[in-house]
C-alpha cells in the first residue's frame, strides 16, 4: 500500500512520521512517478544508472519508488552516518 511504503521510508530517513501535508504531496509524487514510468523501457533505463544494478519483477514500482526515495533523501531532516 502506497500510504504504509511512504510512512515507513520517511520514519527510517527521518526518524519521524511524515505530516498530513508531507504525506498528501508525497503520495502524489509517487502517483506522479507511477505515470512517467508506466512504460516499462523509461523504468529499466532510469534503473541503468548508477553503479548498483537494481532488479525487480515490477521495474516500474521501483523506478517510481527509488525517485520517492531519492527525494526523501534530499530533505535536510534526513539522517545520515558519516
Amino acid at each position: 500500500e502506497p500510504q504504509s511504503l511512504i510512512r515507513s521510508a520517511f520514519h527510517q530517513l527521518t526518524s519521524r512520521p511524515p505530516s498530513k501535508r508531507e504525506s498528501v504531496i508525497l503520495l502524489r509524487l509517487l502517483s506522479e512517478q507511477l505515470a512517467h514510468f508506466s512504460d516499462p523501457k523509461e523504468a529499466e533505463k532510469f534503473l541503468k544508472v548508477g553503479h548498483y544494478k537494481a532488479k525487480s519483477k515490477d521495474s516500474v514500482q521501483l523506478a517510481a519508488v527509488t525517485s520517492l526515495v531519492s527525494t526523501l533523501m534530499n530533505f535536510d531532516e534526513t539522517l545520515s552516518k558519516r
